[in-house]
């Protein structure tokens, strides 16, 4: 809820007065454009069509979610047999949400660091096509911006530069107590073995703090935002700004089910074309002008193709995609032998698991 982000359990502030400003300005922005947008196309012809949107917009602003990174081997969440469901047999928790939720960890952090090795980066994964697309929408000079829901931090890997990620990432640790900032490989050892990482600030003092109640224990937690905190700083720095300035919103590989950031498409001007890439489509009140369901790869290689970025795909991961129109304005993307129709309506698992909102 939007009150679990402006106030901790104790009803104490979040956020300092500049953070407060532009949440509040964020939310007003948001309130303001809850009138349904329409589709700004009766009929799109193709995907030329929809490559055309890319070659004339100048300020591309995309939100991206885990779907833009299922390709290179990280698990998701929500799907049968995905991490939530390991959570569930491995813990017995019933709402497997909980081992992510702040107010949780600082109970009982043990869960969390004898499960995090499974969402932790390992070694040199490759950036998807997906990655490889918005890296190529910046060195054309398109990039607006690039707010990225996942912890992966792939997106760097791809040498993303404008990206915002507003979930986090494993590339920091900060201490619960007086949260002192580590590079997160200092922490990667202990979270592979399973172990509680500890604050060598704290744990080097001799002071009689440890004994205060109201002091969390010095625990170096990477700095991915759980279930009840704020989202990173970044996000309200450039959000309100990037607002008003897109002039095309690319949604790739998320399902905008979780706040702020699924408030983003409706608090853009109507008139700013909006393109879904998503396994399925998004319920209301998202109104997208083109929808492309299926892959998120296979889609971006068409639209590369289109573009003239054949050098994205290599040849030996260049997928063979069919495409067939489900309506005017959507079509389902897919290889030579799936039920295209089957495969958009499944349920979908593809939304990240960290939000500020619960």
């Amino acid at each position: 809820s939007i009150g679990d982000l402006v106030f901790d359990e104790s009803g104490h502030l979040r956020m300092d007065a500049q953070e407060l400003a532009k949440f509040l300005c964020y939310l007003s922005r948001a309130r303001q454009t809850r009138v349904q947008r329409n589709r700004l196309f009766e009929h799109v012809e193709n995907i030329e069509h929809v490559a055309q949107l890319i070659r004339d917009a100048k300020k591309v602003m995309v939100l991206s979610g885990a779907g833009v990174s299922v390709s290179c081997g990280i698990p998701d969440f929500r799907s049968p047999g995905g991490l939530y469901d390991t959570v569930r047999e491995r813990f017995g928790m019933d709402e497997p949400q909980s081992l992510f939720d702040i107010e949780y960890f600082k109970i009982d952090p043990k869960p969390f660091f004898a499960f995090a090795k499974e969402i932790l980066p390992k070694g040199e994964i490759k950036p998807s096509v997906t990655h490889r697309f918005i890296r190529q929408l910046e060195k054309e000079g398109k990039l607006l911006r690039n707010f990225s829901q996942n912890i992966d931090g792939l997106e760097r890997v791809a040498g993303i530069e404008k990206v915002v990620s507003c979930h986090g990432s494993f590339a920091t640790a900060s201490c619960r107590r007086c949260s002192f900032k580590v590079n997160g490989e200092e922490i990667r050892g202990d979270i592979v073995a399973e172990k509680i990482p500890e604050c060598s600030k704290c744990t080097g003092q001799e002071s009689g703090e440890d004994e205060k109640e109201d002091l969390e224990d010095p625990i170096m937690k990477p700095d991915i935002v759980f279930f009840g905190e704020q989202l990173a700083d970044e996000f309200f720095d450039h959000i309100n700004a990037d607002i008003a300035d897109a002039d095309l919103l690319v949604v790739c590989g998320t399902s905008l089910k979780v706040a702020p950031v699924a408030k983003v498409p409706s608090c853009l001007n109507h008139s700013v074309p909006q393109i879904l890439v998503n396994r399925v489509p998004l319920s209301r009140p998202n109104v997208f002008d083109v929808e492309l369901l299926g892959d998120c790869d296979a889609a971006m290689t068409l639209l590369a193709d289109k573009l003239g970025w054949t050098h994205l795909v290599e040849d030996d991961e260049r997928p063979q995609v069919r495409v067939e129109r489900m309506s005017p304005y959507s079509f389902a993307v897919g290889g030579p032998e799936d039920d295209l129709a089957e495969k958009i309506h499944a349920p979908d698992a593809q939304t990240p698991p960290f939000t500020s909102s619960g």
